[in-house]
């Protein structure tokens, strides 16, 4: 079986050159796949009941960008202590950041899933998960 974790880069000769990594197609394969293991092995249960799928931007600066550029911010807290609790699960992600990342073209940076155990024994099988999905490098070579 062949897996092909991310997409196939092209040679690039621009040293200036960045490649962001978008994670949007990751939470609904990360649940198909979650939910087929419980199905195979008999386990009552569905992804949504044992953990939250988050898809945040790689860089908290981009929700930074978009707040400022607004007259009246739905948020003027510090974002990195909201992506804290949000990733912690102590709070959902709110409305503006899904409108912020659908809005995403004055970003830079790509795109992440976090996977957030609702229950602390399931915490293990969420870091093996997410460990598993970025576990491919990229090394650089010429001839």
């Amino acid at each position: 079986m062949k897996f092909q974790i991310h997409s196939t880069t092209d040679l690039i000769t621009n040293s200036s050159t960045t490649i962001y990594t978008y994670s949007d197609g990751s939470a609904d394969a990360c649940k198909e796949m979650i939910n087929e293991i419980f199905d195979t092995f008999d386990i009552d249960k569905k992804c949504e009941d044992v953990f939250t799928l988050i898809l945040l931007f790689d860089n908290v600066e981009n929700y930074r960008y978009w707040l400022d550029r607004q007259d009246q911010p739905p948020f003027t807290g510090d974002v990195n202590k909201l992506v804290d609790k949000i990733l912690s699960c102590k709070v959902e992600k709110p409305k503006w950041m899904f409108e912020v990342e659908e809005n995403s073209e004055n970003t830079f940076g790509g795109t992440v899933l976090h996977i957030c155990a609702k229950n602390k024994k399931y915490e293990k099988i969420a870091k093996l998960v997410s460990k598993f999905l970025y576990s491919t490098f990229a090394e650089e070579s010429s001839s």
